[in-house]
């Protein structure tokens, strides 16, 4: 899924015309392939999430993240971040295929 702040579309398209959606919530109907798609049209979020909710139950989890601080030139976890530890290790157990990435960033010394 896009992220909540990403502008997308979709352009159905067949051998009469095409049409473009790029609105949340929109829909388009295609009849057949000689009858061009219809204007883009408000559907209300209930029926689209009841329409397909075998898709809605697959849909991945949203990213999570976390910024982990540590002590200045040490290894130690800042008191704030030491707290985060478990909200880390919750949102882990609570996921269907936890994925966790790492980024560490170390001090350099310039000498």
């Amino acid at each position: 899924m896009p992220n909540d702040n990403e502008v997308s579309q979709i352009i159905i398209s067949n051998d009469s015309g095409k049409q473009v959606v790029n609105k949340p919530g929109d829909a388009v109907s295609v009849a057949s392939k000689t009858q061009q798609p219809s204007a883009p049209s408000a559907v209300e979020l209930e029926k689209i999430q009841l329409k397909h909710a075998s898709l809605f139950a697959i849909q991945p989890q949203k990213v999570e993240t976390f910024l982990l601080y540590f002590e200045n030139n040490g290894t130690t976890l800042v008191p704030q971040s030491q707290l985060l530890i478990t909200n880390v290790i919750a949102s882990a157990n609570n996921r269907s295929y936890p994925q966790i990435n790492i980024i560490g960033h170390a001090d350099a010394r310039w000498r």
